[in-house]
């Protein structure tokens, strides 16, 4: 590609991404006209609906297919655990370099130690202490802090009468610009939380302050996974043009707790028979005792930071499979068309028929995903029999 291309591509990427925005836009206006924005509720209030404060959390989250770590089915068996369950504890304890006791100063873990000591309360824990441990990981990844997740479509059954939306302390996810544009405005109620915020959630941090309960922490955890679970399966099933169902975990939620910290994984299972919905799954990988020894708060950052690098490389992978099939569906839609009008035109005139297809303003812009891709005299090129 000519350096005097790039202008020219980076404004209609541009363009690409005003249009999703505006789609995000109008979808999260007409979720907001059926589910009218819940007002915040404080743990003495007394509340309508099913939230983190709300005794019947745990039930509509099971009533949903939605099952949190320790849930047993009536029979006493415990649900299994993903097939990568294994390999993602692995992968959470490899060695980081810039987190080896030599490199990490004693002053820092007494400096945690104490911010943890001093919050009395959940806004102080996540301001002063999870903030510390994600100063420390973060490098390349940008977490996002307490936003509503009030541009999705509900979880199964659920709705938003009876189960609050989701609002993670923190969560990581992806740029939306990486994403082909047809498929962001297919699945944007699925994968898109907010407006103009990172999609495909699939790394989610919940805390509570000293007084605050556990149960109610792993609960939004067990939520946030769910969502995120679900977002991730959307696109791995659009690229694969079927429902994935490998029972596999691509997603994982950590909880903070006096001193604790515990991570999950997630995963989502095939419909037990037709009509019937997905069921989610919540199992505990590893946990750690942050103000315990250094050893152990060395430990915990380290399996943070695998997290973070974990959950970018199933994003990253999931994105590069939705635009390759959003790519080949858009080549395939051409042959199709050029197949059943190559009769009403005469020998030799091929690129009148290729200049109609690309130039047809007819089709909305979930059918022309080729354009977030090639500029029209690059796509001629690639599709002229001439070469």
């Amino acid at each position: 590609m000519s350096e005097s291309q790039l202008p020219n591509l980076r404004k209609r990427r541009q363009n690409e991404t005003s249009r999703s925005e505006s789609e995000r836009q109008k979808r999260s206006h007409q979720l907001n006209e059926s589910h009218p924005p819940h007002t915040t509720t404080t743990a003495t209030e007394d509340i309508g609906n099913s939230g983190a404060y709300s005794s019947n959390f745990q039930q509509t989250l099971i009533d949903g297919g939605i099952y949190p770590y320790g849930y047993r089915y009536p029979d006493g068996r415990a649900p299994p655990k993903p097939n990568n369950w294994d390999e993602i504890n692995q992968r959470l304890m490899q060695p980081v370099p810039s987190l080896s006791p030599s490199a990490f100063s004693d002053e820092k873990f007494e400096e945690f130690v104490q911010a943890d000591e001093d919050a009395d309360n959940e806004e102080a824990v996540r301001d002063s202490v999870i903030t510390k441990l994600l100063d420390v990981i973060s490098g390349p990844h940008r977490a996002r802090k307490n936003v509503r997740f009030s541009n999705l479509y509900p979880l199964n059954d659920l709705d938003w009468n009876t189960l609050k939306w989701a609002q993670p302390d923190y969560y990581y996810g992806a740029k939306g610009l990486f994403l082909n544009n047809m498929v962001d405005n297919m699945f944007g109620c699925y994968i898109a939380p907010s407006n103009g915020g990172l999609i495909l959630p699939n790394l989610f941090i919940e805390a509570k302050g000293p007084l605050g309960q556990f149960g109610g922490v792993k609960l939004q955890a067990c939520y946030d996974g769910a969502i995120g679970t679900r977002a991730m399966h959307s696109l791995q099933s659009f690229a694969q043009r079927t429902p994935a169902y490998d029972n596999k975990a691509y997603t994982i939620s950590a909880t903070y707790h006096n001193g604790k910290l515990k991570m999950y994984s997630h995963y989502t299972t095939h419909p037990n028979r037709p009509g019937t919905r997905p069921e989610y799954y919540m199992h505990q990988l590893i946990s750690f005792a942050m103000t315990g020894t250094k050893e152990s708060h060395l430990q915990g950052l380290t399996a943070l930071q695998n997290a973070a690098d974990w959950a970018r490389e199933m994003r990253d992978a999931v994105i590069g499979q939705a635009n390759e099939t959003a790519l080949r569906m858009a080549f395939e839609k051409i042959d199709a068309k050029l197949s059943s009008t190559t009769s009403r035109y005469a020998h030799g005139t091929t690129s009148l028929t290729l200049n109609s297809l690309i130039d047809d303003e007819s089709e909305t812009p979930m059918d022309e995903p080729w354009k977030n891709y090639y500029s029209r005299s690059e796509l001629l090129n690639l599709l002229s029999p001439c070469g």
